[in-house]
């Protein structure tokens, strides 16, 4: 499973890069979603690698983004027997909208700060990113 953070905001976008972030359910800055690594998504996030970050997550920061982040369709919490259940159904290839809930979280930036919005992952955050569970892990 591949989480994407959005880092650029909406002033001066190409209307082509704002549809594709629309698409990914990345409408406003310091937003995530999760994706499945299908041809589709690869290509639309090869698309937008300038205005992003991504990688995959792994359980541990899962449940704890779940927990802490993740929202029922009626703005309610998770709990954390919830967001074990929710990740097992995620696995099998279920959506979070077809289990109930928000396909987005909100995020605060990161504590202690980026590298860089404006390069790419080995000097700043933007691109594929190894260390997205750390970044994430400070953001949420």
């Amino acid at each position: 499973m591949i989480v994407v953070i959005r880092m650029a905001g909406q002033v001066g976008l190409k209307e082509e890069i704002n549809n594709t972030l629309n698409r990914l359910n990345l409408r406003r800055k310091f937003i995530t979603c999760l994706l499945n690594d299908s041809k589709g998504n690869m290509g639309m996030l090869l698309k937008v690698r300038y205005h992003v970050c991504y990688g995959t997550i792994n359980k541990e920061t899962l449940l704890h983004l779940l927990t802490k982040r993740g929202k029922l369709v009626g703005g309610k919490s998770l709990t954390k027997e919830q967001a074990e259940k929710v990740i097992v159904e995620l696995e099998k290839g279920k959506s979070l909208r077809k289990l109930g809930l928000k396909p987005f979280f909100r995020l605060s930036p990161p504590k202690k700060g980026f590298k860089s919005t404006k390069q790419t992952y080995p000097r700043g955050d933007l691109g594929k990113h190894a260390k997205i569970n750390e970044l994430l892990g400070r953001m949420i």
